[in-house]
């Protein structure tokens, strides 16, 4: 379906509103014009900025809420109307023959009073709400000739149906726009049609009289309005023509879903019970019985099951009840055997599920993944394995999921200093007296720096309550291992890397060796002139002295 560019809207039987996609797709301009007089009260632009901001999902309509805003009719009624209204006004109707004067004949609906003056307009396959003092309804309309129309099933001429409803007093107007996320309609014998918007598109139900579920299914177009999801929904059950009467989505939710829980409990399927969960497990050695508690939905309430399993000489027998209504009563004998099957894959679940939680290495964990995948491939002589194949995928990717985390978390754990603290000191607890004279190590060069005991009587829980100290000292080098334990200090747990602490360390400054150089080479080779030292004797004058 193309995503709508323009349109135009009555407001409050009082004002007309224009919208239309920019050219440059900068936005969205409007215009708005007094119904009567057909004069320019105000545009302005929607910019797309502002688009984004609202819920609505279809542009223009996104774009007439705003613009209903800013020209202050914010609550007013609103419905669309046929473009070729704009024809007809004073300060729209000359831009509006240039624009469209190659455009085919004007088909739309035209709808007037008994005296021939126009009401509205709207597009060929538009809706009105048709209102009268004990009943109102949505008709389709569809474009006949410039004086006749059909309406569902039948056929007027324009001022027959206007002398129509002044005999009856009632009034026709365009069908309000819905905003709401989603609403519900009587279609007489037909039953009711739900209609709910979700992030990408509309999902829809047909219910019959009696309010069970006969049809449903999803349109995969979230930029349509709800009406227009709707006309395409009744076009495709071939029942567009049949009237439709607004209904209480809520109310008839409600009552759909109280019918299906109704149908449901009258025919109890074990398929019918979801979500199975066993909370509890217990054995009671001197009755040979096995008590489990489970957590399931039946038709959309939570449930909780109890069944009790006998172990006896000649087999096993079982009994299942549940809160409120008793499964016991609403199953037959083939269905509760069923419901046993599904209750023994939950605990079976269960338990893998809890051994897998206590895994706490990669190597623990391919360990139980062997001895599971044994377990469901070639089971031990009365161990029967109750689980289904979903149920044992899940198990198996929560396990690859369990050995990343904790491979990636031994990764990030391998460079952490026990007892580190932001401080750049070494923190250790003392957890089995409080810190005195003689009752910590003082290592020569590693003196404490902090000693401080807890103002309390008791220890008390430290490091996310791992452990518990009377107090700490903290030191500016690490304690040996056993230096803790002659003195019974605990290290604070492993959360600090040196480098968060102190930096990375500096990298030492390699430079490359000189090249050697042939000129400077040349050059030290040079005889070099000495410098006379003072008081030293020229030869010469020495040999004249001789």
């Amino acid at each position: 379906m193309p995503e709508k560019t323009e349109a135009v809207y009555l407001i409050g039987d009082a004002v007309y509103l224009h919208l239309k996609i920019r050219e440059n797709l900068s936005g969205i301009g409007y215009a708005a014009y007094e119904k009567e007089s057909g004069e320019l009260l105000r545009k302005g632009e929607i910019t797309n900025d502002r688009l984004e901001e609202d819920w609505v999902h279809c542009p223009v309509s996104r774009a007439r809420v705003i613009s209903q805003e800013e020209i202050g009719l914010k609550d007013a009624w609103v419905g669309e109307v046929a473009l070729s209204t704009l024809g007809t006004l004073k300060d729209a109707k000359r831009s509006y023959h240039k624009e469209r004067e190659n455009d085919p004949p004007d088909r739309s609906v035209r709808f007037i009073t008994s005296r021939y003056d126009t009401l509205f307009r709207i597009p060929d396959g538009g809706t009105v709400e048709v209102k009268f003092p004990d009943r109102v309804f949505i008709s389709r309309c569809e474009y006949v000739d410039e004086y006749h129309v059909k309406m569902g099933y039948d056929y007027f001429h324009i001022c027959e149906f206007a002398e129509l409803l002044e005999k009856q007093g009632g009034t026709v107007r365009p069908e309000p726009e819905i905003d709401e996320e989603r609403a519900a309609w009587s279609m007489g014998n037909k039953g009711y049609l739900l209609l709910r918007r979700t992030e990408t598109g509309f999902k829809y139900a047909f219910l019959n009289q009696e309010l069970q579920e006969t049809k449903g299914g999803y349109w995969d177009h979230p930029e349509s309005t709800m009406i227009e999801a709707r006309e395409h929904v009744l076009e495709g059950e071939s029942i567009r023509n049949r009237n439709r009467f607004a209904a209480d989505f809520d109310e008839v939710y409600a009552g759909m879903e109280a019918r299906h829980k109704e149908d449901v409990w009258k025919d109890l399927k074990a398929r019918d019970v979801n979500e199975i969960r066993c909370i509890q497990s217990k054995y009671f050695r001197s009755a040979r019985m096995t008590e489990d508690i489970f957590s399931c939905k039946i038709a959309g309430d939570e449930v909780t099951l109890r069944r009790e399993t006998y172990r006896e000489d000649d087999g096993t027998s079982f009994v299942i009840h549940s809160e409120g209504r008793d499964v016991w009563e609403a199953m037959r004998s083939e269905e509760l055997r069923n419901l046993d099957a599904a209750l023994s894959g939950a605990v079976q679940y269960s338990y893998w599920h809890g051994v897998l939680e206590k895994a706490g290495t990669p190597e623990e964990v391919e360990t139980l993944r062997t001895d599971f995948a044994e377990s469901v491939g070639d089971p031990m002589p009365g161990r029967e394995v109750f689980l289904t194949k979903g149920q044992i995928y899940s198990l198996f990717a929560e396990m690859e999921e369990k050995t990343k985390a904790l491979t990636e978390a031994a990764e990030r754990m391998k460079d952490l200093v026990p007892a580190l603290q932001e401080n750049g000191l070494y923190r250790y607890y003392s957890t089995q007296r409080p810190v005195d004279i003689g009752t910590f190590p003082k290592p020569e060069g590693n003196k404490p720096v902090e000693i401080y005991n807890y103002e309390t009587d008791k220890r008390i829980p430290v490091e996310g309550a791992s452990m518990e100290a009377w107090g700490y000292l903290e030191y500016r080098k690490p304690l040996t291992a056993k230096e803790m334990s002659d003195y019974e200090l605990r290290p604070a747990r492993a959360r600090l890397r040196e480098r968060d602490v102190f930096g990375e360390p500096e990298k030492e400054v390699r430079t490359s060796p000189e090249k050697k150089s042939v000129l400077r080479d040349l050059e030290s080779k040079k005889p070099q002139v000495r410098e006379k030292e003072a008081g030293s004797k020229n030869v010469q004058q020495m040999g004249q002295t001789r």
